[in-house]
């Protein structure tokens, strides 16, 4: 599951019974009893690459390099050293409007849409986002921060799967329920891509939108796209079921971003 999660199992045979429609007890019978097991101290849990078996995985032991604008670090990247910025750019993909004070995380993801990471043994293992979450969470760059209320949103530049459920409303739970961050996580559709724009700064590009991911926001999960034909240029966007939001009078302003 990404964290540390007790087994508890039978020594016997157990009974199943239903005592009421919306309830349902597990009873250990002769003379067993219920013991509990533990995978040890593991907090964080990846699936190692090509072994098909999950190891622990400390997020001290996590390569990382900082993504700096200057002299500020302003994201965090957990690609191997001088891939992270390499490759073509798709062609249907479109930068994403953000804040300058927006902290970017940048990573590789395998075709499940599950973030690859590499320990500093050389271990290659594979995260689901609550994992993903822990080890940004504990991570130094990210940790530098400091007082992220004064901080913007959060991008992912981590490319997903348009099918499926997207993990970023996960990431963003973790991050809030155990590292105290609320700022909203945006996290592009398809692939993606991190390059640095003409300042110098880094620029998401995003194939399909991305879903805002905000729990303090009237709408807390919202897929933006760009849009399309003649009001391209003023910045509009549209929900994922058509619906127009609030026309963007500044670049990097979303729905319940500010």
């Amino acid at each position: 599951f990404g964290y540390r999660q007790p087994v508890v199992a039978p020594t016997t045979v157990v009974q199943v019974g239903a005592p009421r429609r919306d309830a349902w007890d597990t009873v250990v019978v002769d003379g067993g009893r219920w013991e509990q097991f533990s995978s040890g101290p593991a907090w964080t849990l990846g699936e190692l690459h090509g072994a098909a078996r999950w190891i622990p995985v400390e997020p001290a032991d996590v390569r990382s390099t900082p993504i700096m604008h200057g002299d500020r670090q302003v994201g965090v990247s957990f690609w191997r050293e001088g891939t992270g910025e390499a490759g073509p750019v798709p062609a249907d993909a479109r930068p994403m409007p953000l804040p300058n004070r927006t902290f970017h995380v940048s990573a590789e993801s395998d075709v499940d849409g599950r973030v690859v990471l590499h320990t500093r043994d050389g271990a290659t293992v594979h995260l689901d986002g609550p994992a993903f979450a822990r080890v940004v969470g504990n991570n130094e760059t990210f940790r530098a921060v400091g007082d992220f209320r004064r901080s913007g949103p959060i991008a992912l530049a981590v490319s997903t799967p348009l099918a499926g459920r997207s993990w970023g409303r996960d990431f963003h739970q973790v991050l809030n329920r155990e590292f105290a961050v609320e700022n909203p996580v945006h996290q592009p559709r398809g692939e993606a891509a991190l390059r640095r724009g003409a300042d110098g700064a880094p620029v998401v590009w995003s194939q399909d939108g991305w879903t805002v991911h905000d729990r303090t926001a009237d709408v807390s999960e919202l897929v933006v796209r760009p849009a399309t034909g003649p009001d391209m240029g003023s910045g509009r966007m549209s929900r994922s079921g058509g619906e127009p939001s609030s026309s963007l009078s500044e670049p990097g302003r979303l729905h319940g971003v500010d």
